[in-house]
Parts: C-alpha cells; sequence; structure tokens
C-alpha cells in the first residue's frame, strides 16, 4: 500500500509452495519483507468477536486462549515486491510457528521464534494452538536474516509458560514473556537467553505488568502498582524505578530515542529519560484517557484516545 493515501500498489500472490495458505505474520527491514505464511483457519476472525470471545476471558489467568501460529516464514526482497517474484528464501517449520513469539534484530541479522513440534501441533486442524500444546515439544530457533539458514536451535523447556508467550530481542538479548495461573492470581515470568546461542541468562517472576519496550540494553516495564521499571538485559538487575506516577492507569511504556513514554487514565503523556527514569515532561492528550499502546514511527509518536481521537505528536530529539 501507498503509506500516505492508502492506494494499493501491487498484490503479492503466495508461493507455490504455500498454495493452501494465506500471508501471516508481516515485518519490514532494510527493503526487504519478512512474512509468514498460515492456513486460512489460523487468524482470529468473526469467531472472536462474539461468543467465543467470552471464553477467552482473564486471558493471562486460568486461560486457554490459543496463539495464532504459521507454518512457513519467508523472506521477499524489495526488488521482488515490485515484480511480484518469488521470495528470496523460505525456512518450513517442524511444527508451527506461534507470531507472538517471532523477534527481529536487523543489526545483528537475526531472526528468533519458538517452535511447537509436538504430534499435536505438526497435525493441528486450525493452527490456533494452546500455549501448553506448543510446551509438549518446543524448540527456540534462530536463523539469519539473509540467507535463510538456521544459525542455531535448542530444545526450550519453560513450565512457566502457560497462558500466554511473546517474545523480544533487545541487543544480543531473547527475551521471553509468559504468565500461569496460580490459586487466585497469575504470576508473570521474565526469561532472558543469549542470542548467540540460546542458552538461559536469567529469569524474574512478577504477579503483573503490561507488555514491554526495550532499549538502551535495557527492557521497560509497568507493574501493578503503575510502577516503571527499568530491567538490565544483561544482568536481571533493576536498573531504576519510576512510582511518581503511581495509580494512575498507565499505558504500556514504548521505547524511542532517548525517552520511554506512557499515558494514563486521566488522558496525560508523561516522557521520561531511559537513563535514569526521571520525568522530563507531560501533556493533556484525551479528556477520557488514554488506554491504548502508542505507536512510534518516522519521528512522530501516535496515541489513540478512550474519546476516539487519534493524535499524531511530533518528537523533537534533544
Amino acid at each position: 500500500l501507498d503509506a500516505h493515501r492508502g492506494r494499493l500498489l501491487q498484490p503479492v500472490e503466495l508461493p507455490d509452495f504455500a498454495e493452501e495458505l494465506q500471508w501471516g505474520y508481516l515485518a519490514e527491514a532494510d527493503g526487504a519483507l519478512y512474512v509468514s505464511c498460515m492456513k486460512r483457519t489460523a487468524p482470529r476472525l468473526e469467531l472472536d468477536r462474539a461468543a467465543a470471545r467470552d471464553s477467552y476471558a482473564n486471558q493471562d489467568y486460568n486461560s486457554r486462549r490459543p496463539v495464532v501460529c504459521s507454518r512457513f516464514f519467508c523472506r521477499l526482497d524489495q526488488s521482488g515486491f515490485d515484480n511480484n517474484s518469488t521470495v528470496a528464501w523460505h525456512y518450513a517449520a517442524q511444527g508451527v510457528i506461534p507470531h507472538s513469539t517471532i523477534s527481529m534484530n536487523g543489526t545483528a541479522r537475526r531472526a528468533v521464534w519458538v517452535e511447537g513440534r509436538s504430534d499435536a501441533c505438526r497435525s493441528h486442524a486450525s493452527d490456533r494452538v494452546e500455549v501448553s500444546q506448543l510446551m509438549e515439544d518446543a524448540w527456540l530457533v534462530c536463523l539469519d536474516l539473509d540467507t535463510g539458514k538456521t544459525i542455531w536451535e535448542q530444545p526450550f523447556k519453560w513450565p512457566a509458560a502457560e497462558n500466554m508467550l511473546y517474545s523480544q530481542l533487545v541487543d544480543d538479548t531473547i527475551t521471553l514473556v509468559t504468565s500461569r495461573s496460580l490459586r487466585t492470581v497469575a504470576e508473570y515470568s521474565v526469561k532472558a537467553l543469549s542470542l548467540r546461542d540460546g542458552n538461559p541468562l536469567w529469569e524474574v517472576s512478577m504477579s503483573s505488568f503490561l507488555d514491554l519496550d526495550s532499549g538502551y540494553g535495557q527492557i521497560y516495564l509497568v507493574d501493578e502498582d503503575d510502577s516503571i521499571i527499568a530491567i538490565d538485559t544483561r544482568t536481571a538487575e533493576e536498573a531504576w524505578r519510576q512510582e511518581a506516577l503511581a495509580r494512575r492507569g498507565l499505558s504500556s511504556p514504548i521505547a524511542f530515542s532517548n525517552y520511554l513514554a506512557v499515558t494514563d487514565a486521566d488522558g496525560y503523556i508523561h516522557v521520561l529519560a531511559q537513563s535514569d527514569g526521571r520525568l522530563l515532561g507531560r501533556r493533556k492528550l484525551d479528556g477520557k484517557g488514554v488506554r491504548s499502546r502508542m505507536v512510534y514511527a518516522d519521528g512522530i509518536l501516535y496515541a489513540f484516545g478512550n474519546s476516539g481521537s487519534l493524535q499524531a505528536l511530533e518528537i523533537t530529539v534533544r
């Protein structure tokens, strides 16, 4: 699509090996498209918006919400996109690849994901797979983004993984997030592994947090008290904690340049320094609050307010 006008430039047809599938995960890096191919039954469609969604209540606690998975992962170069030619390379999974675990590092030229290779995953009818099924025979896989060759793969055991599973690449560290159900609450776990060989580095658990972001060799999260916490990706030590915004109903953090930003239930955006967590400024965006996570692209920070307003903020980096 034309990003400015939304005009369709050219459709890209599926390659022959994925004829019965459809496009799934999509990312762009350095002029190339990285895409997955999934079954037509895998994506969440209308059935998730009605009765079926009720069964996914308490998604992080006592939930068996299936995750969307693919069977192939491909690279399509920019020239291939223009000419609608074949992909540069493709990887055929030995089971299923959950989209939420796919992460890429353009600098290191690596892609990683968790791959479910159990019999249940290999023969799954819809490829909407529960985390417990994925973990029956899970592998952590690392690919070269340029060649599509497997750099390494490791069996991946994680008893804590029950209700959801996400990954993120932070510098040379793979960060994975999951939750499991205790008696009355969910316990969240963050595990870090080496991008070089997949060996585990550390793991921490906590009672609650929102989605992660990363930068400066740190991961950032918001806990159940609305404290913003920075954790060193190499040591798992807490680098800093900002508690001045406690009980304000914060959104997930987003990191960009030297800054970290969150919004709150009163409609303010708060900007912090990634280096030490000090508050740098704030601005009112929406009188009904801003709960959705912001998006940062090309120097613009986009915020969607609870009233339905979408605001684009131009960030001046100093």
